[in-house]
């Protein structure tokens, strides 16, 4: 009896070895990088160049194979005891019926039968775009705009709601909401999927929010990366390109990405995966000077006025150039009859404040582990930093800025279990606005600069021409720091590591530093 007990267990233990070649139709060609997956289960795997593949099941035939690639017919294979080595031809179609998307209801169901539109890019899809990448590509789908901040930040935008940082839209990588949270908007791609371990992007435009929450409200990007179980070994890729090649704001400079791919599984029930990219180029400088200052000095109308300048318009507004903006309500007594002007402060150009040279390095790492074929449990772990410039409610620099999450997901064909956490550092971001206008309150208060131009425009300054914005500015600029001077990097550099807010680090009107330490944890589940 022990004998026979000892026999039933090893024959419960005993796997089912599946192969074959998968070859096109027409060309009897191999074909690279097809789905096999076994129906009702997790167990999945790809072909290799050669066209073969090969994987191992407890499930006791007879079951299903499932064949698909992009562009062809969805094939189903039945294994039985009596044969599990196979020679599958792939039929080409015309219409993606039997595509498989996620995102609409957050399981595994044909595009057919899905009750939203779907757009979706497959790694195919991603290696035949003529983009830098796979989220320059998104603005080539149907209903999606991308609004660029810079090289490395670009908010996705739908159903006409442009914004620079999009809250209503929802980005989320292998079901992680990639948002900041002290920022409640994803910050480009920073800590997204690199091309290289990209499956697919799904992109849903309308409102998601029953399956998404509330910020879901105009559409979700949903990046499902490889799983390492179905793509292994190791894969390297290398861009370069130029920048700036009509020399028009810098000099031409180079544009690098890197990345790194390495994925192992053993026996079929562990399986690792590595992932790290890196991204550097000299971003595009802000260089427009249009005067945005009120467009009389009474209605408080703005509006942009091309042929506004310093010297023709006392409360000229550059957009990007800082401090300018500071006429602080002031209306001197220097028109007729003493009536009130708005004059604001001399500002300092954006190129001078804000450092261009972006970048992004950003890993992955995760651990699949098997527990039977129809339940994998997931641990991924997500880190991103870079350094970018974003428009908001003033200029940002954003310089250092650190995601770091946290994964742990069992999951099955029909249900998914899954908690993370998302923890963010501003590292040494700072507004640019706020650094020019304290620059100027640093080397003198608007209140004794206002004094002095008044003073000096109503020819109360000796060797001063009266009436004259330019030498009453002169005036009252003297001594003013010169950009990229010793005095004026110094106090940029006290500036900037002063965090904003009144009394912080000493100083009265406190510095410029951008600084949130803030964190998210979100646990979900469903079944169907």
């Amino acid at each position: 009896m022990a004998f026979l007990f000892f026999s039933s267990l090893a024959a419960m233990a005993q796997e089912t070895a599946v192969s074959g070649v998968i070859t096109n139709s027409e060309t009897k060609e191999p074909m690279i990088g097809v789905n096999v997956s076994v129906k009702g289960t997790v167990l999945g795997t790809v072909t290799n160049g050669k066209g073969e593949f090969s994987l191992s099941t407890r499930s006791v035939p007879p079951f299903t194979l499932s064949i698909s690639f992009v562009g062809f017919k969805t094939q189903e294979v039945e294994v039985t005891g009596n044969k599990t080595t196979f020679n599958i031809d792939l039929e080409e179609q015309s219409i993606m019926a039997n595509e498989v998307v996620i995102s609409a209801s957050r399981v595994e169901e044909s595009v057919l039968q899905s009750p939203v539109t779907v757009e979706k890019l497959d790694s195919r899809a991603v290696r035949e775009t003529p983009a830098a990448n796979f989220f320059d590509a998104l603005a080539n789908v149907k209903g999606v705009d991308l609004n660029t901040q810079s090289l490395t930040f670009r908010s996705v935008n739908m159903r006409g709601f442009n914004a620079n940082g999009q809250v209503r839209v929802v980005q989320m990588v292998d079901g992680m909401d990639s948002q900041a949270p002290g920022l409640n908007f994803s910050v480009g791609n920073i800590i997204g999927v690199s091309d290289i371990d990209l499956e697919s992007v799904e992109i849903l435009p309308g409102a998601a929010s029953a399956l998404y929450g509330p910020n879901a409200l105009n559409g979700i990007v949903l990046m499902n990366s490889k799983s390492p179980f179905q793509f292994q070994g190791l894969s390297a890729q290398a861009k370069v390109g130029v920048m700036h090649v009509d020399n028009r704001q810098r000099d031409a400079s180079p544009y690098y990405d890197f990345s790194l791919r390495y994925a192992k599984a053993w026996n079929n029930k562990i399986a690792v995966k590595f992932n790290i990219s890196y991204l550097t180029a000299k971003d595009w400088q802000a260089q427009d000077y249009r005067d945005q200052s009120t467009s009389t000095n009474t209605s408080g109308e703005v509006s942009i006025n091309a042929d506004g300048t310093r010297t023709n318009n006392l409360n000229y507004n550059g957009i990007n150039i800082y401090g300018d903006e500071n006429s602080g309500g002031t209306s001197l007594p220097i028109g007729a009859g003493g009536a009130g002007v708005r004059v604001s402060r001399t500002g300092y150009e954006e190129t001078n404040l804000v450092n261009y040279n972006a970048n992004n390095l950003k890993g992955n790492f995760a651990l699949h582990y098997r527990l039977n074929d129809k339940a994998e449990f997931i641990y991924q772990f997500n880190a991103g930093t870079g350094s970018t410039v974003y428009t908001g409610a003033d200029r940002y620099n954003i310089r250092d800025f650190v995601i770091i999450q946290n994964k742990l997901e069992l999951r099955g064909d029909n249900f998914f279990v899954r908690a993370y956490s998302t923890a963010e550092n501003s590292g040494n971001s700072y507004a640019a606005g706020f650094l020019a206008n304290l620059i100027n309150e640093a080397w003198k208060p608007s209140a004794t600069w206002y004094q002095e131009y008044a003073g000096a425009y109503l020819g109360g300054a000796p060797g001063v021409i009266p009436s004259n914005d330019a030498a009453a500015r002169g005036f009252a600029d003297r001594n003013r720091p010169a950009p990229g001077s010793p005095e004026f990097e110094a106090f940029k550099e006290e500036i900037i590591n002063v965090p904003i807010g009144l009394g912080q680090g000493g100083r009265p009107l406190g510095g410029s530093k951008f600084q949130d330490k803030t964190k998210m944890y979100h646990t979900e589940a469903m079944y169907n």
